[in-house]
């Protein structure tokens, strides 16, 4: 089994260190590839050799050197930006600042969010400034919106389809009142646990696909925790026997209130998908035996399940009374025949040693 295995956790590796290396590595620019040949990374660190041309520059994460000549802008997303040569276009930094050294020239502007230095022996043709970032602030507040307005409207339906199985979702109720330690304590194994399964199964390439598909579903399995808290917090509120679609309803409408927030929202959020998924789990594996333990208990304690809904009624009434009853046996009426007459019983015989009564003496009274 080992010699079989290895091959395939090797082969599993070496894709992943190739797959790091093309992305980890710095692109440099090519002579046979012609001047307006763009460079993009993703990290590592872009440089333009001096006496060599390239396109424009862009970097994901690390500095980027020039000192050569780019036919176009210099972008660096989060590294800093170091010019000793050419730029005809404009040289940005996003997170960090641009240093222009003496004998540069930079044709557009320069811009950085820390403040740009600039050798008073470069030219530089354009502007030296900040970064402007209030249209990436209302993009951002606007994604925001869309993001929770999606979320919002995707935990609605998730939620109606779960409330078509009454049991479950009653079922569920129960778990996260009787059982709240496990709940938590196996949403927090799961929220943990699943992803490191995913990746375990990717490393065998056998089982590759399957932990695409767990590590894709996750998001999906954190959303049905999320919609199991909004229940549980709903029929806290709006207690059986009211409409549970209400209940729902008014615990949706107070998680996506706090989901608002900006930093409590996805706190709240990360908190509710665990116990929710904890509180699923037990439901489910307490499930198994066909929910005999919980109408034992139901009937126990005076209660009906009428329904979905648990129903308080008055204590559990007597047994009924037969009211066909066995057929008693006949009773004899004939009397009986009269007794025997017992014989007298014979005086007992006089003890030789007794002493004679006394003629003058009256006789005893019997």
């Amino acid at each position: 089994m080992k010699d079989r295995v290895f091959p395939r956790v090797a082969i599993a590796l070496g894709l992943l260190v190739v797959v790091g290396l093309m992305f980890a590595a710095p692109a440099f620019a090519q002579g046979d590839a012609g001047p307006n040949a763009p460079q993009v990374v993703i990290r590592g660190f872009a440089y333009v050799f001096p006496n060599q041309s390239s396109g424009s520059v862009v970097i994901f994460d690390g500095p980027a050197i020039v000192a050569g000549r780019v036919n176009g802008s210099v972008v660096a997303f989060h590294g800093l930006v170091t010019v000793a040569g050419t730029v005809s276009g404009n040289v940005v930094s996003i997170s960090d600042r641009v240093v222009i050294l003496p004998g540069a020239h930079v044709t557009g502007d320069v811009r950085s969010r820390d403040a740009a230095t600039v050798s008073p022996r470069a030219q530089v043709d354009g502007v030296v400034g900040g970064i402007d970032y209030s249209g990436v602030h209302d993009a951002v507040r606007v994604g925001r919106f869309i993001w929770w307005l999606g979320v919002t409207i995707s935990t609605l339906v998730l939620g109606l389809l779960v409330l078509l199985a009454p049991g479950a979702a009653d079922s569920t109720v129960r778990t996260a009142g009787d059982r709240t330690g496990a709940s938590v304590g196996w949403g927090f194994i799961l929220f943990f646990g699943l992803p490191i399964l995913a990746v375990l199964l990717m490393v065998i390439v056998v089982t590759l696909p399957l932990g695409l598909a767990l590590l894709a579903a996750f998001g999906l399995i954190l959303l049905l925790g999320y919609t199991n808290s909004i229940w549980l917090l709903g029929r806290l509120i709006v207690r059986a026997p009211a409409n549970r679609y209400l209940a729902f309803l008014a615990g949706l409408g107070i998680f996506r209130l706090v989901a608002l927030l900006p930093v409590a929202g996805g706190s709240v959020w990360t908190l509710a998908a665990i116990f929710g998924l904890g509180a699923a789990a037990v439901a489910a594996w307490s499930a198994r035996g066909g929910g005999q333990g919980d109408r034992m208990a139901l009937a126990a304690s005076g209660a009906e399940l009428i329904g979905p809904e648990l129903t308080p009624t008055s204590p559990i009434p007597p047994p009924p009374v037969d009211t066909n009853p066995a057929p008693t046996p006949p009773v004899d009426t004939t009397p009986a025949p009269p007794a025997a007459p017992t014989p007298p019983e014979a005086p007992a015989p006089a003890s030789p040693d007794a002493t004679p009564p006394d003629p003058g003496e009256p006789p005893a009274a019997q």
